[in-house]
């Protein structure tokens, strides 16, 4: 391959990733990548529950860096921030942070939960990264950091 041929190709490379990176920008500041993380999340989600799983660790539904979730009943203040989180709807929120940030927080439909065995059972509102949701009957029944 002559010289030429190679600073041609890498002149295309460079241009493409030029591109490519770019186009990521765009596409995280309009808030695209937080609609698709969202869309992904929910939809991983529902389909765990909707499974004969009986413990699904939350890492390995989302595709985006997390360090703590935050589970919200309707209507629950949230302190951190001074804020009601309200969907008069009957949905329940999780909230996911990285370093003390909300990155995505995402709607749980009531019909996807056993709602007294969520009362009943959870016992922290905040998990780290080994979050497990516990699902009975194709319901989220608990959420639990693992081993606990």
């Amino acid at each position: 391959m002559s010289w030429k041929k190679f600073a041609v190709m890498i002149m295309i490379t460079s241009t493409l990733l030029y591109c490519a990176i770019v186009s990521y920008i765009n596409l995280y500041n309009s808030g695209i990548l937080t609609s698709y993380s969202n869309y992904i999340t929910q939809k991983k989600l529902k389909e765990a529950i909707s499974s004969n799983a009986k413990k699904v660790k939350i890492s390995e539904l989302t595709t985006f860096e997390w360090d703590e979730l935050c589970f919200y009943f309707p209507y629950q203040y949230n302190l951190q921030n001074n804020s009601f989180i309200e969907e008069g709807d009957g949905r329940y929120n999780i909230e996911f942070k990285k370093l003390n940030e909300i990155i995505l927080v995402i709607n749980l439909s009531k019909n996807l939960l056993d709602e007294e065995k969520i009362i009943l059972n959870l016992n922290s509102r905040c998990f780290g990264i080994g979050a497990e949701i516990l699902i009975e009957k194709k319901k989220l029944i608990n959420i639990h950091n693992s081993g606990a």
